[in-house]
């Protein structure tokens, strides 16, 4: 599964976050207005590519949660044994499917919300992002990278694949992918009270849903997007539950949070979060990604004086 260095890479203001939108990833710079370019055909390296300019500015990656990070302890406590096995079991499933969607609301602000769909198999996968209006498509396939629909990085069509570089690829990533949160939430099992529940069905087994209430947004497993420490519309939790399904084959196919907070000093200013992941098709044989057809190569331009 991916690093955990996507986890979070450097969160926007909440105010930069709305023109960000205006304009669209673990992050991030405020976006640049790039210099006139000129694109160019060069000769391809096989036979389907073609080469085309990448405008001279550094990407600008999709805008991450409208906080400053104050990031969660990375050495965890010992997890209760029934989650630590089930996450692990999870995390290092080298074959699986995901979904992620992420909404966060703030008085007075726009809403942040992201949708992140992704499969993996093997080390490679594929991932489809969607904030707001904007959808950006990233493959890892076979060592080389692919992207299509990445706005903020300036590509000439936005229905094309384009065969990029690993850091371009790594700018059209979202701020957060399963692996990030999955890790996150396994710190912070052992410092909520979970109770298990009912059972229900989930991806055609049988799991147990079990129930805890985070105090603080340090110990929601998204600590990082909520701003956790500083005096936000997230510092007091008015209520928070989030929940776990832990099913028959020993593995985490869901977690979901709810929160509902306010300011400490200014009640009236309210935050709401709502965090879904589901994780299916863990080893599923016939789970595989293939590069896309007629991507063409993405390179950088260099400017002339």
């Amino acid at each position: 599964m991916r690093k955990m260095g996507l986890l979070l890479a450097g969160l926007i203001g909440l105010i930069g976050l709305s023109a960000c939108v205006a304009t669209s990833s673990p992050a991030t710079p405020a976006p640049t207005h790039s210099p006139p370019v000129t694109l160019r055909a060069e000769p391809s390296p096989s036979a389907a590519a073609s080469a085309v300019a990448l405008p001279s500015s550094t990407p600008v990656k999709i805008p991450s949660p409208p906080f400053t990070p104050v990031l969660a302890p990375r050495t965890p406590t010992a997890t209760p044994s029934a989650f630590g096995a089930a996450l692990a079991k999870t995390q290092a499933a080298q074959k699986y499917r995901t979904a992620l969607t992420l909404n966060l609301k703030q008085t007075g602000a726009p809403t942040y919300a992201l949708d992140v769909k992704s499969d993996v198999s093997n080390g490679d996968s594929a991932t489809v992002v969607q904030f707001g209006a904007d959808k950006v498509e990233v493959i890892a396939a076979r060592g080389q990278f692919y992207v299509r629909g990445a706005r903020n990085l300036g590509l000439p069509a936005l229905t094309k694949w384009y065969i990029v570089t690993p850091d371009v690829a790594d700018a059209a990533q979202p701020p957060f992918d399963a692996q990030s949160v999955l890790a996150a939430v396994a710190v912070q099992t052992s410092r909520v009270a979970f109770q298990p529940g009912a059972r229900e069905s989930l991806d055609g087994q049988s799991c147990v849903v079990w129930r805890g209430a985070p105090k603080t947004a340090a110990e929601t497993g998204i600590g990082d997007a909520l701003g956790a420490g500083q005096e936000n519309a997230f510092a007091v939790f008015d209520q928070a539950e989030m929940k776990l399904w832990l099913c028959d084959d020993g593995a985490a196919h869901q977690i979901s949070l709810d929160v509902a907070a306010h300011h400490p000093k200014k009640p009236a200013e309210t935050g709401a979060a709502k965090l879904l992941l589901r994780v299916w098709d863990l080893a599923s044989p016939t789970l595989k990604i293939d590069p896309p057809a007629n991507a063409e190569t993405f390179r950088l331009a260099t400017p002339t004086r």
